[in-house]
């Protein structure tokens, strides 16, 4: 299922189980980050360090989140939903 495109401010990329970026046409789980993101879950620790890590960008940190969602990264901006990784 595709997911639609990333908005704007927002950046998106697919990491395999190393937190390491996939090139275009591999599977792992998307992470998104920008100005939208929030700050964490509210008196969560361990769902924070489970959720979000962080990546130097130039000379600053910026947050990401690993939504639990298997995806393809097909092209640049275009991303398919392959399966969730935590079952509702």
């Amino acid at each position: 299922m595709a997911l639609g495109e990333i908005v704007k401010n927002m950046e998106a990329l697919v990491i395999d189980e190393e937190e390491r970026p996939v090139s275009i046409g591999g599977k792992g789980q998307l992470c998104v980050s920008g100005k939208q993101l929030s700050g964490g879950y509210l008196k969560d620790p361990a769902k924070n360090k489970e959720s979000f890590f962080t990546r130097k960008n130039g000379d600053r940190e910026k947050g990401i989140i690993k939504p639990a969602i298997l995806s393809l990264w097909m092209m640049k901006g275009v991303f398919f939903m392959l399966d969730e990784l935590i079952p509702r």
